[in-house]
């Protein structure tokens, strides 16, 4: 039994991910939004909404290097999906998003729209200026969570540091692995 996609991962290129920043360009001048990237800043996902990713899946991301068997006619292979240009434009393309590290002001925020919306991340990031579902999914289970031994972000006791170098000492920077016996802590 195969636990893991047997296709391995595709890194995005430079080059496709100027397709997609100048897809998303030409959408919104074509869109009436003269001023382009810029007014992404009032809401992207808004503006976005009628994009057709699939659309630029099927222009710009075939492969039409392999040939079938039957004869010498090519097999276009999509290499990536619509879904995946999304998550790419929205995860890391997107002018607006925020990245690095959480204000406390952000914490805040997204503490709010966790008790008013629950687990639907979605609304949640809209109360979220800047992050998208993703990182305020992840901020939220990581740090924040006040199930998980008071959220990650606790002081660190003497015991814990002292475990912690005995753990790097014997794991080197495997944080994955030193962070396994560390209740609380993740990598």
């Amino acid at each position: 039994i195969t636990t893991h996609s047997p296709k391995q991962r595709i890194p995005w290129t430079e080059e496709e991910d100027a397709k997609i920043s100048a897809y998303v360009e030409t959408f919104l001048y074509n869109n009436g939004h003269k001023n382009g990237f810029e007014d992404l800043q009032i809401e992207s996902a808004k503006l976005l909404h009628d994009l057709n990713w699939d659309d630029l899946a099927a222009r710009h991301f075939y492969d039409k290097s392999s040939t079938s068997n039957a004869g010498d006619s090519p097999n276009i292979r999509k290499k990536r999906k619509g879904n995946d240009i999304k998550k790419r434009w929205y995860s890391y393309l997107d002018p607006t998003l925020r990245r690095g590290r959480w204000t406390p002001e952000e914490d805040e925020l997204l503490l709010k729209a966790y008790a008013k919306h629950g687990q639907h991340w979605p609304l949640i990031a809209k109360d979220v200026p800047r992050r998208n579902l993703d990182q305020c999914s992840k901020r939220y289970h990581e740090a924040l969570d006040p199930k998980k031994s008071q959220g990650r972000l606790r002081p660190w006791s003497e015991e814990e540091d002292l475990q912690l170098i005995s753990r790097i000492q014997e794991y080197g920077t495997k944080w994955k692995s030193i962070s396994m016996g560390m209740e609380g802590r993740p990598s």
